[in-house]
């Protein structure tokens, strides 16, 4: 199972963020249009990942908080998205689709992720992986210091996945 520490954030200034990404002269993940199914589970996330390099089935839990939070993931690949996403929605019901468009950079072990989600607007995500090389604390901290380096305070921070987010714009 994976594990990282979190936050996303409304990204009300974009090309600002992308140009304090470019004097940290840090690698360039690429970009990826991302569409992301999700289905009614009773306990936690379950969505299917396409992408333009390919799908996968991201079981995960996380706490809806401001700040920095932990989430337990697995990336599971998917061979045919069509029928696994047929037996899901047979399964469990469809909850939404996310459509969005991610630009992908990398500090150490954490990835920054410029969001524009259909319908909600431009976000960032800092996802730093922990793992045995890369215990909590310090990744805790690097996130911690990305929050300062693009100023992202308390009112920029969202507690709710993307998902959540387009549930309550349609109530």
């Amino acid at each position: 199972m994976g594990k990282n520490i979190e936050i996303k954030a409304h990204n009300r200034q974009p090309a600002a963020i992308e140009l304090i990404i470019q004097k940290m002269n840090l690698p360039f993940g690429g970009i990826r249009h991302q569409t992301d199914t999700f289905y009614k589970t009773p306990r936690g996330r379950l969505k299917l990942r396409e992408s333009d390099d390919g799908a996968v089935l991201i079981p995960y839990l996380r706490k809806n908080q401001k700040g920095p939070r932990s989430s337990d993931y697995v990336l599971l690949p998917v061979e045919d998205p069509v029928l696994t996403h047929r037996i899901l929605e047979e399964m469990f019901g469809l909850r939404s689709v996310v459509e969005k468009t991610r630009r992908i950079w990398f500090y150490e072990n954490v990835r920054i992720h410029l969001d524009e989600v259909e319908d909600l607007g431009h976000f960032i995500e800092l996802e730093g992986v922990v793992d045995k090389n890369n215990p909590g604390g310090p990744t805790l901290e690097k996130v911690e210091l990305l929050m300062e380096l693009f100023s992202i305070g308390e009112e920029n921070l969202v507690m709710k996945a993307y998902v959540d987010l387009m549930e309550d714009n349609d109530d």
